[in-house]
């Protein structure tokens, strides 16, 4: 059986976004974290947050996948996936997937 998360927040910055874009910033918290795994050989974690302003609606959902390299860290391959619909654009909206290395901590 796993053991719960406390405290879960991270921030992420996709430059390749234009500024002032509301999906360039993003702010994960506890509610955000959808689906995880968590042992002393492999971190996984799901993370997902929609935003919808004014006729605009997207998401921005991460995966990251890692094994563990030391005690506490963990390294692997993320998968980011964004999504943005607006009012001007058709109506499937616009999708974006960047992939690349990741290394991260727990406790």
């Amino acid at each position: 059986m796993g053991g719960p998360t406390f405290n879960f927040s991270g921030e992420l910055e996709i430059l390749g976004r234009p500024a002032g874009d509301s999906l360039r910033e993003t702010l994960f918290e506890d509610q955000n974290l959808t689906q995880y795994w968590l042992d002393n050989k492999e971190l996984r974690l799901l993370v997902y947050h929609e935003r919808l302003v004014e006729n605009a609606y997207g998401y921005v959902e991460l995966a990251i996948l890692t094994k563990a390299s030391d005690e506490g860290v963990y390294d692997g391959r993320y998968l980011l996936s964004i999504h943005d619909v607006t009012a001007d654009a058709e109506k499937d909206g616009k999708q974006a997937e960047l992939t690349g290395k990741v290394s991260c901590g727990a406790e």
